[in-house]
């Protein structure tokens, strides 16, 4: 860069003069410059090329949409509609962007926990669209048929899922056993759907027996 004098102007496009303002230290261009890095340029293409908000499926007449880079992710897109080149950062959060909620474990108090959270924040999001509901679940037992988790938890899903002003569409991709089914058949009228290879079981409620004097049962 030294010789830029004595090579021809038509090499750089620009006059001598022109080049002096890119080789003075406080010139904003350098300034810019120097933060430019291996690290940025890369996450800048990547952005671009993976259903950044520029897509054009998540876009439509009026601008970008507020969902616009999860959704192009979720449905494959990106420039030319191609596949993304890498998998999603965090695929939780990209199923909730879709107001996809997955019920793939037995019903304990932790998966309640995290499927009421979901079901409230999405209801708050935006009550006019609809929930998913997505049910690969033993319910309250195990594979081996042993309880793992009370009705309760059970119950306090379909309660979340009554009180949500959002329609409910419900769709068994495994199995809904138990309390699972039950949580299959909240799902809206004509939205309860399961898929050709899945099964729905429903079964009795195991109370613990109790025992005692029958005199107690007066009490």
């Amino acid at each position: 860069m030294e010789n830029y004098k004595n090579v021809p102007g038509y090499l750089y496009g620009l006059s001598p003069s022109q080049m002096d303002m890119f080789m003075t230290e406080d010139n904003p261009v350098r300034r810019q410059s120097e933060s430019v890095t291996e690290e940025s340029i890369s996450s800048a293409r990547n952005y671009l090329d993976n259903g950044g908000m520029w897509s054009m499926s998540g876009i439509n007449d009026r601008g970008p949409s507020k969902y616009s880079m999860s959704v192009s992710m979720y449905r494959g897109g990106g420039r030319g509609y191609g596949r993304p080149r890498t998998a999603p950062p965090d695929l939780p959060s990209l199923l909730l962007d879709a107001r996809i909620c997955y019920l793939g474990m037995p019903i304990v108090p932790a998966v309640t926990e995290l499927i009421v959270a979901q079901l409230m924040w999405l209801d708050y999001d935006n009550p006019s669209k609809p929930i998913y509901l997505y049910i690969n679940s033993s319910g309250t037992q195990n594979e081996k048929m042993e309880t793992v988790g009370s009705e309760t938890e059970a119950y306090a899903i379909a309660d979340t899922m009554a009180y949500c002003k959002s329609e409910m569409y419900t769709v068994n991709c495994g199995m809904a056993y138990g309390q699972a089914a039950m949580l299959l058949s909240q799902g809206a009228k004509g939205y309860r759907a399961v898929q050709p290879n899945s099964s729905t079981k429903l079964y009795l409620p195991k109370v613990s027996r109790s025992s005692g004097a029958v005199i107690d049962m007066w009490i």
